[in-house]
């Protein structure tokens, strides 16, 4: 919520804001969705992963966590900045 919050304050209008998820992540989407400033469009839980594939593909700049979403978009080369927790910085390359 934080992030968007903010990168919304520093943008203005100049972008729109996607928010795809796992089923895992429906209740959390939910909530972030109905607490930011601005409009949030849902890009769903249960997406195979063609569709998945190519609303990531749309994407100018993705924010992933380690995941699929990070994979796909370093894979597509979209610009990524990607959040990472307890993940071994030995482990992690981004491809340059």
């Amino acid at each position: 919520m934080e992030l968007i919050n903010l990168v919304s304050e520093n943008v203005e209008d100049r972008i729109q804001i996607l928010l795809p998820g796992s089923p895992s992540e429906r209740g959390r989407n939910e909530k972030i969705i109905s607490s930011v400033k601005r409009s949030v469009f849902d890009g769903g839980c249960d997406n195979p992963l063609r569709p998945f594939t190519g609303l990531i593909g749309h994407c100018r700049v993705v924010f992933p966590g380690d995941s699929l979403a990070m994979h796909m978009a370093l894979a597509m080369g979209c610009r990524v900045a990607a959040l990472f927790g307890p993940t071994s910085s030995a482990e992690i390359d981004l491809f340059s």
